[in-house]
């Protein structure tokens, strides 16, 4: 007969996990014991499923209590976080011009490209707008029969149409009254 890997030490360490966070899987892995080894385990030892229902209820309340915090349960890495937040200025920087513009009531154009206040098929619906509601760029264009809503981010639309950025550069800079 196997010896078996139930010890004390086993057993502490495995509820420990669990209590902190750790998935079933993760925290049996880490004590390097299957999930059918802790199934096993529960159905012999009453004291020790016991004490694990009690782990995964603590799991929970941890989970649950770091969410609530606002707390992230996992780290993104410092440049994934950074362009996130530039991406949230430059939203928020748009959103001020665009309240300032409509308590001036004159057109708005942001980087060339004119801001639109309402939905696509509002002003101009085939030239390029900037969604002031979500910062993208969005326009309409016919494809098969029919016309087709896309929208792309504003550094996407410069790459991808950079002739095209240009002369809708040119044509709004009139309207530009954020200068």
């Amino acid at each position: 007969m196997r010896a078996t890997k139930y010890t004390d030490g086993t057993r502490a360490k495995l509820l420990k996990h669990i209590r902190d966070g750790r998935t079933v899987k993760d925290a049996c892995s880490l004590v390097g014991i299957s999930d059918m080894t802790l199934s096993r385990w529960r159905r012999r030892f009453s004291d020790f499923d016991a004490e694990y229902l009690e782990a995964v209820r603590l799991q929970e309340l941890s989970v649950n209590n770091l969410k609530k915090s606002g707390v992230r349960t996992y780290r993104r890495s410092a440049t994934k976080l950074q362009q996130e937040a530039e991406k949230q200025a430059e939203k928020q920087k748009i959103r001020q011009e665009v309240e300032e513009a409509k308590q001036n009531d004159k057109p708005l154009v942001y980087d060339g490209l004119r801001l639109r206040y309402g939905t696509i098929a509002d002003d101009h619906p085939m030239e390029p707008c900037i969604n002031a509601s979500n910062g993208a760029v969005e326009y309409l264009k016919p494809q098969g029969g029919h016309l087709v809503q896309f929208s792309l981010s504003l550094d996407v639309f410069k790459r991808k149409y950079p002739a095209l950025h240009r002369e809708l550069t040119a044509r709004n800079s009139v309207y530009n009254v954020g200068d």
